[in-house]
């Protein structure tokens, strides 16, 4: 049942942001295009860091959501918290969808 429920969530984050992802690829190439960058070298770095986590995997989750945060709120500033909070939760989503993410 909560599996069922992750998956929900997890789908459900995903769409949210994707909305936005799409708008900004058509309306504002630029910023698509640096969104890009930020999350595929984040991507790298999130990879790593699930290969040699000395952590248990909530302290993981919550420090690689927070980094993503401080990084899309360092470049994109006029974007209000909680579409920086959507973009995370799309991304994050992305990534366990994905199973980039590896929690052993």
């Amino acid at each position: 049942m909560q599996v069922n429920s992750l998956t929900d969530n997890t789908i459900k984050d995903f769409l949210d942001g994707d909305f936005i992802i799409q708008k900004w690829a058509e309306l504002y190439q630029s910023d698509y295009e640096k969104y890009q960058r930020i999350v595929g070298t984040f991507e790298k770095e999130v990879e790593e860091k699930c290969m040699v986590n000395t952590q248990d995997n909530n302290t993981l989750y919550d420090s690689i959501k927070s980094e993503l945060k401080e990084k899309f709120s360092l470049n994109f500033a006029y974007l209000d918290g909680l579409t920086i909070d959507k973009l995370v939760n799309r991304v994050v989503a992305d990534w366990i969808l994905r199973c980039p993410i590896d929690f052993e």
